[in-house]
């Protein structure tokens, strides 16, 4: 295909409900109470994996397509650059 891409998001949703299904059954466990099972459910799911995997696949997106990338060394090659949902899975 010549690209560095994935054409489908399932290891992120796979992954996804994995990270809010731990964290649930965590939070069954040693919880004290409903709302803080919510909190530590969102907080695992949105800050802990979005938010961090975000910030960490931006910065590796950044270094690979600006640093790790050579020439093209003739003119039927084609540029390749890394897209940022390949970096974030």
């Amino acid at each position: 295909k010549n690209q560095w891409a994935r054409d489908d998001p399932a290891v992120v949703v796979l992954t996804s409900i994995l990270v809010f299904a731990t964290s649930s059954l965590y939070c069954c466990f040693f919880s004290k109470s409903f709302k803080h099972s919510v909190y530590v459910v969102a907080c695992a799911g949105l800050i802990d994996y979005v938010g961090l995997g975000a910030l960490i696949a931006t910065g590796y997106w950044f270094v690979s397509n600006r640093f790790l990338r050579t020439g093209v060394g003739h003119s039927h090659a084609i540029e390749q650059r890394v897209e940022w949902l390949y970096a974030f899975d």
